[in-house]
């Protein structure tokens, strides 16, 4: 008698054991996003934080920077099903600008996410398709805004271009570039809530 109430005991206890480590991982998971949301509110620290969103997130700060920085305010973010190369249509004084938004990882092999090999890089072929999407709709103006770099093949076809095509523009949005101004919204937007931090 003894050992079944002592095996109901402990079978009650494994009970709420098991109850409270679901619990407590569903506390760390809301926790995380919330640091994640705040973090991305208030300020990006690093290019690895704007790597760790999701692609919504990246397009919906791109979305910001676009409307504050370049000073796009009409803008439209597209869905999955009618994007093909393009993110986000901007129009201003009448004509559209085509952005895209391209989020890229970390290189596997790298420890040092700060150096400047540690991403991939957007290469030529992204941005010909970025402008053959351009061509086919009579866009002219294209910004690429990513959080890595472009390889120097990607700079050198975008500098030939500009400087060649009387039609067509792409203004290339490096990570740096990129985190400087999300930073720089951010610090604007709240400093109020900044300075009592």
């Amino acid at each position: 008698m003894e050992l079944v109430k002592l095996l109901l005991l402990l079978m009650v206890i494994g009970f709420f054991i098991k109850l409270l480590n679901r619990m407590l991982i569903y506390i760390i998971k809301n926790v995380k996003i919330e640091i994640k949301n705040k973090r991305l509110k208030y300020g990006i620290l690093s290019r690895k934080d704007i790597a760790e969103c999701n692609i919504n997130e990246f397009e919906d700060l791109c979305r910001e920077y676009i409307n504050v920085s370049k000073g796009i305010k009409n803008t439209t973010l597209l869905s999955e099903q009618s994007k093909g190369g393009v993110d986000i249509i901007g129009n201003e004084y009448g004509g559209l600008t085509y952005i895209r938004c391209i989020l890229k990882n970390i290189k596997e092999s790298k420890e040092d996410i700060y150096s400047d090999d540690a991403w991939e890089e957007i290469d030529r072929e992204e941005l010909e398709n970025f402008l053959g999407r351009m061509i086919q709709d009579g866009v002219k103006k294209g910004i690429v805004i990513t959080n890595s770099d472009f390889s120097k093949e990607a700079l050198e076809f975008i500098s030939i271009l500009n400087s060649n095509s009387k039609r067509y523009y792409i203004e290339a949005i490096d990570g740096y570039t990129f985190l400087e101004g999300v930073r720089e919204i951010r610090e604007t937007e709240y400093k109020d809530v900044l300075e009592y931090v």
